[in-house]
């Protein structure tokens, strides 16, 4: 990859590196479904070949699967979760809860979220781990971590924007359309500034190092899809700010699992860029990502989707 620039280190950033495109989303959120093979991911969805080959290796390059042999005549090989990459499913249940508040349901598909170890249907919550109430963008706030500073931003692999199309009408349900407006990492980058309080057009393009071209098609796409809302600061000229909506601060919680996963696995010995802090307990937080019910941190292997 290719550097662009020096920007501010984010752990946002760095995870939005390996998983900021939309057919890493659905073949990561295929993988906690249980599929493990080349020709099952091409099964359910629409990818091609070429596409699914180039994002299976890069999750093998950067430790999130595992590349396994199951046949030898001819070599065939599965693709299997680490470590590293089961740790990303709080990401993906915050993406299924935000989808299923934001998202009409088609009737005769509706979803469940099934915790095994208690039983009950459940929706995931992202609470502090030091007082176990809610984290939300209302109650947190940030300082300097060990790791502050600048990150050579590369240049992202997969540029192109498409939507996708599944084969399986139950899996259009589950996360497929919200990664149309948050599989893209330009699209988070620009949400994570606005979670920052930055919300005009030169400044985000500050913060983000971003082409002028690339961050008006990408206001546009969130605009529509009314994660932002477009308001008017300054008649002459006219002059715009990008303001949350209600349905774009709900993301919060997907924004700070990225940080959070990034804080774990991609920090260097310099150690997180930033801290949270949870205004609540006054305390810095790791949030984790609890079950509604039994309020016990969710694991991938502990929780399956029921389709009724």
């Amino acid at each position: 990859m290719s550097v662009l620039e020096h920007v501010r280190a984010s752990s946002i950033t760095r995870t939005l590196n390996i998983i900021g495109d939309r057919w890493t989303i659905i073949i990561l959120r295929d993988a906690f479904l249980g599929v493990t093979r080349f020709r099952d991911w091409q099964s359910k969805n629409n990818i091609a070949r070429s596409i699914l080959i180039n994002r299976l290796n890069k999750l093998v390059e950067v430790g999130c699967f595992k590349k396994v042999l199951y046949q030898d005549r001819p070599k065939r090989y599965e693709y299997q979760l680490t470590d590293m990459g089961k740790a990303l499913y709080p990401i993906a249940a915050l993406i299924w809860a935000w989808e299923d508040k934001w998202f009409a349901r088609a009737e005769d598909v509706p979803v469940r979220l099934i915790h095994k170890s208690c039983g009950h249907a459940i929706h995931p919550e992202l609470k502090c781990d030091v007082c176990n109430e809610f984290i939300t963008i209302h109650n947190v706030t940030y300082k300097d971590g060990p790791g502050v500073g600048l990150d050579c931003q590369v240049a992202p692999r997969h540029q192109r924007r498409s939507r996708i199309s599944s084969k399986n009408k139950d899996d259009v349900m589950m996360i497929e359309r919200a990664a149309d407006i948050i599989g893209d990492r330009w699209s988070n980058l620009t949400l994570s500034a606005a979670y920052l309080g930055i919300r005009r057009f030169d400044d985000i393009q500050n913060e983000l190092k971003i082409a002028t071209n690339i961050l008006s098609n990408r206001l546009v796409h969130l605009v529509e899809s009314e994660v932002l809302s477009k308001c008017l600061y300054s008649e002459k000229p006219a002059r715009y700010e990008y303001r949350l909506t209600e349905k774009g601060r709900a993301l919060f919680p997907v924004m700070v699992a990225m940080m959070t996963w990034g804080d774990d696995w991609l920090c260097d010995d310099r150690g997180v860029p930033f801290i949270l802090v949870h205004r609540e307990c006054g305390k810095e937080s790791h949030p984790v990502v609890k079950c509604s019910h039994c309020h016990e941190v969710l694991l991938s292997s502990e929780v399956e989707f029921l389709f009724d």
